[in-house]
Order: C-alpha cells, then structure tokens, then sequence
C-alpha cells in the first residue's frame, strides 16, 4: 500500500512539475513574440515607411546615427540590399495594410515618409498620399504604435490653392496637395498620438538636386500650421529628417503640425542641436 502511494505521489509531482514548467514556455513564448526580428526590448523601433525615398532614406541615416534601431518598409525588400547599413529592411506597401501591420509589429514609432511615384493609379497621389497615410495609421494603431509622424509639405492646406507653387505640384502629381491635405486631416482626427512636418521645397539628398549648405549648418525656421516663414522658401532633406528625429521622442511635439525651412545662420542664432529640442515650445 505504501509503495503504491509512493507511486502516486511522484506521478502528481511529475504532473506538478510538467504544468509550470508548461506555463513558463508559454509566458516566454508570448513575450518574445513582441520583439521582431531581434528587436531589443529596450531599445525602441522606429518603422519608415518609404526608406527608399530621399527623404525617408536621409530619415533612417539620422535615426541610426542616433543609436536608434530602425526597421525600413518597403515594397521590394530584395531591391534595397545593403542600402540600409545595420537597418531592419521589412516587406510593407502603403495599398496594403496587412503588410503594414506586420511590419510595424513591436514599434515604437513610425515615420511616414512616402509620396506618389507616379502621375495617378497604383503609385499615385490617392493611392499612396491619401489611402496610403490612412492605412498606414489602421495599422500602426493596430500595431500599438506610439506616435507617428508624417512627412507633408507646406501650401498642401486649400487656402493657398491660388499659389503658383500649389498649382504646380497639384499638376505634376494628379492632386498631390490636395490628398496630402486629406491625409492629414484623417491624422488629426484618428486618435493616434501624431506629429506632422511640413517641409519647405526639398534640397540635397540622394541622387537629388544639390543643396547650398550642408545639412546641420543653417538655421531652421519653424511655425505653426500657415505661419509665416519670411522670405526662406527651402530646406535639406538631413535637416528635415532631423527635425522628424526629435518629433519622434519630444513631448512638445505631441499632435502638433509644424512648418519648417532654414536660412544661412547667423551669429546670435543658437547651435543646431540647440534649435532642434526648442523648436516645438512656441508651435
């Protein structure tokens, strides 16, 4: 009888043993589900979604000279090969919002900085500046994403339809502006913690027309939604993704729209890095 219960007793203490030892695969296995491909949980993911732009790709260049790990979506993963330096490269397309979320799994943060490639259809204005922004922010709030900031421009509001440089852009893109304008409003509007940049005319970057002045070596002028900038009309693309940086992890950033361009410097003007964390306090 005694030897039986013996037997009894081991087996319950096996069973005992088998089952938490069960649980414990089953938390590990749910929490290293949140990291993706090799994410450290300390250290957040920012997502950009057009990398292979200049802006997005002068964007991912800043995050990562930041210490920041960064994963970069785009359409053809096998097109960017080594483009990216120690970057994640992600699958992701604008017109597909599966694609997005799983991109944007364990992220922090994303940064859209794509636009139409072409005229109209697939890569054009709706397709990637309007359907493209609102399914980007379907999955990051899927995703659980923190903030997002979109890259736009300036003069895309209605109010400046009349504006020869409006009218311009309107036409070389079918309705470029105006679907950037709608995009935005569905930003504000979607309960998403967001920051939106609207950069001057775009200067410098990768296989773009050059820039006078190297990035970080001007002043940067910021303003309000329509505030007014003075005679300054541009700003290189380093500096926009800078300032897309700090938008990223600034409290004084948060659901802000900012408009940004820089001029030559100037001897009372403070330092770059000075500028950047001070540039949202007024906005």
């Amino acid at each position: 009888m005694s030897s039986l219960l013996y037997v009894w007793i081991s087996i319950i203490s096996i069973e005992c043993r088998r089952v938490e030892k069960s649980k414990s695969i089953v938390k590990i296995s749910k929490d290293s589900a949140k990291p993706w491909f090799g994410q450290k949980e300390d250290k957040p993911v920012i997502a950009v979604v057009g990398a292979g732009g200049a802006t997005g790709l002068e964007t991912v260049k800043a995050l990562l000279a930041q210490g920041k790990q960064v994963r970069c979506v785009v359409r053809n993963p096998e097109k960017y090969s080594g483009k990216f330096g120690t970057a994640e490269v992600a699958k992701g397309d604008v017109t597909d919002e599966e694609s997005l979320k799983e991109a944007f799994n364990g992220c922090h943060g994303v940064v859209f900085a794509a636009s139409a490639s072409t005229y109209m259809g697939p890569g054009g204005p709706h397709e990637v500046d309007y359907m493209g922004l609102l399914k980007t922010v379907n999955a990051a709030k899927e995703a659980g994403v923190k903030r997002l900031v979109v890259v736009s421009s300036r003069l895309v509001n209605p109010i400046n339809k009349w504006h020869p440089v409006r009218i311009l852009l309107n036409n070389i893109r079918y309705s470029l502006m105006d679907y950037k304008f709608e995009g935005e409003e569905f930003v504000r509007k979607s309960g998403l913690e967001y920051v939106i940049v609207r950069p001057g005319g775009l200067m410098g970057g990768e296989g773009q027309r050059p820039a006078k002045s190297e990035p970080g070596s001007e002043h940067i002028l910021a303003a309000e939604a329509e505030g007014d900038l003075g005679s300054a009309r541009s700003i290189h693309r380093g500096d926009v993704a800078a300032v897309v940086c700090e938008a990223l992890f600034s409290d004084d950033a948060k659901n802000k729209t900012i408009e940004i361009v820089a001029r030559p410097r100037e001897e009372e003007d403070p330092r770059f890095e000075q500028r950047l964390t001070t540039m949202f306090d007024d906005i």
